[in-house]
């Protein structure tokens, strides 16, 4: 977590735009010298020229996020430049010859998810959005990204927590049992079990929109499987 990162925020190839994505506490040091630039106002589109040795690699557009209001909680900045591979990579192994260290698979979300910026299940609906085949699993991912599932989940965690709480307290305190409130407290637990059963219902169809169904069409030949 204390190493500055870097890696490509889209896939190598040939395109107009490429991005790449520093996060960490020296990504707008080391962006400034990339840059030979002093000046970077925050959630601002600058436009600077990229340099290796004293000569220029591109034109860029470089965004500079203050922390802790960014995706990994952390200084982040990204660099668009034209979406030509040797560029992407020259950028690249400049950034890291400067004092980056090169991001694994998925370390921009883990670091959001240790900085607190997403729970669990919100970091685990990114990689299924972006691996998202059909409308329907992109909208149900798009819900627990924006933490409707794990509302839900503290909601019934606590009323959980509320009734153990009450009883708790009546077994240690009362002496008379006639002040417990079993009307509410019944109340409680058949919410809980309704959400709970409605969650489990829909985890297999969820599950088949996520990873998708595998079929086998079998049959003589000649029969009309084409």
């Amino acid at each position: 977590m204390l190493e500055t990162i870097v890696a490509p925020a889209t896939p190598y190839g040939e395109s107009s735009i490429g991005v790449i994505r520093i996060s960490g506490s020296e990504a707008l040091p080391i962006t400034k010298t990339l840059t030979k630039s002093k000046v970077f106002k925050k959630r601002y589109a600058h436009y600077r020229k990229v340099y290796l040795d004293n000569n220029i690699i591109d034109d860029v557009i470089v965004t500079f996020y203050k922390s802790p209001n960014t995706y990994t909680g952390e200084d982040l900045v990204e660099i668009s430049c034209h979406g030509s591979i040797t560029i992407v990579k020259t950028i690249i192994n400049e950034l890291i010859n400067l004092g980056c260290l090169m991001a694994e698979p998925g370390e921009f979300t883990k670091r959001a998810f240790l900085n607190g910026k997403l729970d669990l299940l919100q970091a685990e609906s990114i990689t299924s959005i972006i691996k998202s085949k059909n409308d329907i699993n992109l909208k149900n991912q798009q819900k627990i990204l924006s933490g409707q599932l794990s509302n839900k989940l503290l909601i019934i965690k606590q009323k959980l927590l509320d009734t153990l709480s009450y009883f708790e307290h009546h077994l240690d305190i009362d002496e008379f049992d006639q002040f417990l409130k079993l009307d509410e407290c019944l109340d409680s637990l058949n919410f809980i079990q309704k959400e709970l059963k409605n969650l489990m219902n829909s985890f297999s169809m969820g599950k088949i929109y996520n990873d998708g169904l595998h079929v086998v069409i079998c049959g003589k030949p000649n029969v009309g499987k084409s």
